[in-house]
């Protein structure tokens, strides 16, 4: 998730992967980082929207993408909630 907040992310399949439930890789998440896996991966996504609209590169739509949302209107709206004013107004 860190690597790349971007990528599509089924927590089954990272269950999966580690060779635990669903439940258990959640249970042992919060655990370890007290906060849930798409809470988790959510803080990770603003945290690198707001990393790259500050670089300038990409439009505002790019980064929506590049950052894992299907549609620009829903990585506004989380943008706003998380730090309180529009991501384009970082360009």
């Amino acid at each position: 998730m860190e690597a790349d907040p971007g990528m599509s992310f089924h927590l089954q399949t990272v269950a999966e992967n580690a060779g635990m439930s669903r439940s258990k890789f959640q249970q042992l998440f919060y655990l370890l980082f007290a906060q849930h896996p798409y809470s988790c991966l959510q803080e990770l996504r603003m945290q690198r929207a707001r990393e790259l609209l500050e670089e300038q590169q990409w439009s505002v739509k790019e980064i929506s993408y590049k950052t894992g949302f299907k549609n620009l209107s829903s990585f506004s709206t989380a943008f706003k909630r998380r730090f309180g004013f529009k991501p384009s107004s970082l360009l």
